[in-house]
């Protein structure tokens, strides 16, 4: 039970980031995916990207709070 909502606050930590703050998980995955991109920059999302970042973020915090409230 406790590691379901450890998990679960996870989930909620990274959908809030991701509906709050779209570009930080780049930030955060630009050394792993160092080996294989020569330019960091290259790859920008589109606006509509951004909001599927969103969109998705919502869907984890609305996942998050259900898997919270079942567990509970």
């Amino acid at each position: 039970m406790i590691v379901v909502l450890v998990l679960a606050i996870l989930l909620a930590l990274v959908g809030l980031i991701l509906v709050v703050k779209p570009a930080a998980l780049r930030k955060v995955n630009r050394p792993i995916m160092s080996p294989f991109m020569n330019n960091y920059e290259a790859p920008q999302p589109s606006a509509l990207g951004f909001v599927m970042g969103r969109l998705f973020g919502l869907g984890l915090l609305a996942l998050s709070i259900f898997v919270v409230i079942k567990t509970l």
